[in-house]
């Protein structure tokens, strides 16, 4: 725990040393925002302090090259060298038969699920014996702070398998729900105090005068909904993954996963709309710079403290810091924060080169370096059936983004001198296509090799490209309706693009603090169905929307999300 501690102290006082401002304005500003978080902090661990040892068991349904099962059974527990039956401690969740607490994929009883959960005290030595021979597959076993995967396979007909815990001196465990309230309460809290504190000082500077940004709202619109379909994204992956491929529910989480694979480049061509044809001197590029790499180390390393307080870091957390130039954190989505750095970077060159060119040049460029290298990608998949080309989450800003960031200002250029219907119907028509042919390519990859494929829904390939190519052309096409949408709207709107990055960030973390939705003893499961995915998204969505404008709010951390 002493390092859990000190590592936090190190990452506070990096980021306190980068903000861009002196050291004691810094310490200011942000001085709320740092005791806000110690106490969020110590309330969550109020809530749940426990010297309770909770071991789960859940069974993979996955299984070796050799193994003709993959049926997992538990036959004793061993705690401090005496024998139990497993039944004894682990809840049900599985088979009672033969003295043994069995798994298999195939004739389940009703109420049987692949995880089963037992708890023990901290001080206590286990052993958990399973059964092992040709039949028997593969077992994930959390213990506290760890995860581990036991092969329960064996050629011989008849055996065992030990797999040896050992024993835990301590262990706070604080689960993601009190977490989460707490966290809401603590940001609620702070919200209101900084919100009346900023009133009071207003009434006392009436003769302040505030400029405000003409902001273009189909681009709002754009940033508004591609949050909420990122959130869809990460939110229906795992019910594209584990249910039956083939099946009814299967398709339609498929076009689930599907829809929303647009939104990740249309971020990129937005920002691409906002900075290329703009002149951006180094001392503005440093500034923004600064900003993109406080973002890339305070989000890595806010999850990378929160994987260890809900279920313990997979390596020492000082390591992982150390790492992050290199290496993404726990949660993949956070590859977003490095193209930010390597486009801040970039983004005086970007400029330069973009008002050099002339609109045929731009338009070859963009081809050369999205377009073409995505249909390579494709061809080498369909024709060649080798192994993607192409990285979406590559730690350097590659050529396949800088074409993106081209076409989407190209796309903004272009929609004064193209008839808006033409964009319009065109973009839906393109849209349309990119859409199916993804659908269709995932389904004949998942019906041919019975298991799902992710490969065509990256940002980079030629079908997602295409799919949201044609939505940003016909939303630039169709761009005059907006202007058609209530006031009241419209004020919504602007808000939630402004935090669209923040939405980003967190949404991940509401998602692993919420978990599955219990409600008046309904349980709605995101890798359920695809209505039960949808509902929980909405759900992860509204929740992080809450929390970054709280967030927003308190002095020293709006930067961190807006």
């Amino acid at each position: 725990m002493p390092v859990i501690f000190l590592s936090l102290i190190l990452a506070i006082g990096v980021v306190l040393l980068l903000w861009p401002q002196p050291l004691r304005q810094t310490l200011k500003r942000t001085g709320p925002a740092l005791l806000i978080g110690v106490a969020a902090l110590a309330i969550a661990i109020v809530l749940q302090y426990t010297t309770e040892r909770t071991i789960t068991i859940k069974a993979l349904d996955q299984k070796n090259a050799q193994s003709e099962g993959t049926e997992v059974w538990l036959k004793d527990v061993v705690v401090n060298g005496t024998i139990y039956p497993a039944q004894e401690f682990f809840s049900g969740g599985w088979m009672v038969s033969d003295e043994y607490l069995k798994w298999r994929s195939y004739d389940q009883e009703e109420g049987m699920y692949d995880q089963i959960t037992a708890s023990f005290d901290v001080g206590d030595t286990i052993q958990l014996i399973f059964d092992s021979n040709q039949w028997r597959g593969k077992v994930e076993i959390h213990d506290g702070w760890k995860v581990s995967t036991l092969d329960c396979y064996k050629a011989s007909k008849n055996g065992t398998l030990v797999c040896e815990l050992g024993k835990m001196e301590w262990v706070i465990r604080i689960p993601g729900k009190p977490l989460l309230t707490a966290l809401g309460g603590v940001l609620c809290a702070a919200a209101g105090i900084a919100i009346l504190v900023r009133r009071i000082w207003r009434k006392r500077n009436q003769n302040v005068v505030s400029t405000q940004v003409q902001r273009e709202l189909w681009l709002d619109l754009l940033k508004v909904g591609s949050a909420f379909l990122v959130v869809l994204i990460h939110t229906i992956g795992p019910a594209y993954q584990t249910l039956p491929v083939g099946s009814d529910e299967w398709v339609a989480v498929l076009w689930l996963n599907s829809i929303p694979r647009c939104a990740v480049p249309i971020f990129i061509m937005i920002s691409g709309v906002l900075v290329l044809n703009r002149e951006i001197p180094f001392s503005k590029m440093r500034k923004n710079l600064l900003h993109g790499v406080i973002l890339l180390l305070f989000w890595n390393i806010f999850y990378i403290f929160l994987q260890a307080v809900l279920w313990g870091p997979k390596e020492n957390i000082i390591t992982s810091i150390i790492a992050l130039p290199t290496q993404i954190g726990p949660s993949g989505h956070l590859w977003y924060a490095y193209f930010i750095v390597w486009f801040y970077l970039f983004s005086p060159v970007f400029g330069t080169m973009y008002r050099a060119l002339t609109m045929r040049q731009r338009i070859y460029f963009s081809a050369i370096s999205l377009f073409l290298p995505s249909a390579l990608d494709l061809y080498s998949k369909e024709v060649l059936h080798a192994s993607a080309t192409i990285s979406s989450t590559a730690l350097a800003m590659t050529i396949n983004y800088m074409g993106m960031l081209f076409l989407g200002r190209i796309i903004y250029d272009l929609r004064t001198e193209l008839s808006k219907k033409v964009m319009g119907v065109g973009g839906i028509v393109l849209a349309l296509g990119g859409l199916s042919s993804m659908v269709c390519a995932a389904y004949r990859y998942g019906i041919a090799y019975g298991t799902p494929t992710d490969q065509y829904f990256m940002e980079t390939h030629f079908f997602a490209i295409l799919y949201a190519t044609g939505v940003f052309l016909a939303a630039a096409g169709l761009s005059k309706i907006s202007f058609q949408i209530p006031a009241l709207l419209r004020h919504m709107v602007t808000p939630l693009s402004q935090y669209s990055l923040g939405i980003y960030f967190l949404h991940c973390s509401v998602m692993w603090m919420m978990g599955d939705i219990e409600f008046a003893g309904i349980i709605i499961q995101r890798n359920g169905t695809a209505l039960s995915g949808f509902i929980c998204c909405v759900t992860y969505y509204v929740l992080s929307v809450v929390a970054v404008c709280l967030i927003g709010q308190i002095p020293g951390l709006k930067k961190l999300v807006a």
